[in-house]
């Protein structure tokens, strides 16, 4: 559930479709301990909407319904803040995190 969650935000940051949400990679350029500095980084910035995906998870798997609702609604949230937060600083705050993403795998 959380993986197509981010994948969806990412979507957004990115402005882009993700080719495979359970391969979303990095460049070649960014060792491991830097691809987790940048996810705690983006992690930091949305992790008050991170409690959207809980509804998701009663009920386990089983409950497929509540789980695509929460993933909805986390990027429904999460995708009007973005684009907001790019207009008022004058640039897109989640350059950090995008540019080394490799969308290609």
């Amino acid at each position: 559930m959380t993986v197509h969650g981010m994948s969806g935000l990412l979507e957004t940051l990115l402005e882009t479709k993700i080719l495979s949400p359970y391969k979303i990679g990095f460049k070649k350029t960014v060792s491991k301990d830097q691809a987790c500095d940048l996810w705690m980084n983006l992690l930091k910035v949305f992790s008050k909407l991170v409690v959207l995906l809980r509804p998701g998870t009663t009920g386990r798997l089983s409950n497929s319904g509540e789980i695509q609702k929460a993933q909805k609604e986390f990027i429904r949230s999460a995708g009007t803040i973005a684009p907001f937060m790019k207009s008022m600083t004058g640039g897109n705050p989640f350059e950090f995190f995008v540019k080394k993403i490799d969308n290609k795998i």
